[in-house]
């Protein structure tokens, strides 16, 4: 459908009872040569365990590969606020409102579906 919007929670339900979340980041920067070194320096620093790194066209987006607790999903979001104009800090601030994370994996206007680039 033209109008309808597909995002990516972080939120999962383990098949034990228990809720652990995949940490997200949408992130501040044009897709460019100069902006993937920085975005990669931030994920490594940011996602030890493991990345992926998608562009979506404007800029880009990290999720990490290993699940977390809630208190660690806010910690993670928190602690991204050091890395400074890299880091969407209203994308911070809604989410750790929330409590979970998400980010759009459909195509938005002018731009594609957002692209996988590595992990």
């Amino acid at each position: 459908m033209k109008d309808e919007v597909i995002v990516m929670a972080s939120r999962v339900s383990l098949m034990n009872g228990q809720t652990k979340h995949f940490p997200m980041m949408d992130l501040r920067c044009e897709e460019n040569a100069a902006s993937l070194h920085s975005v990669e320096r931030l994920a490594n620093w940011l996602l030890p365990c493991g990345y992926a790194l998608f562009a979506s066209g404007r800029s880009y987006h990290l999720i990490g590969t290993e699940l977390v607790s809630e208190l660690e999903l806010s910690k993670f979001l928190i602690h991204s606020l050091y890395a400074g104009d890299l880091i969407d800090r209203k994308y911070v601030a809604h989410h750790l409102e929330r409590g979970f994370c998400t980010l759009r994996i459909s195509p938005s206007g002018q731009f594609g579906s957002p692209v996988w680039i590595r992990q």
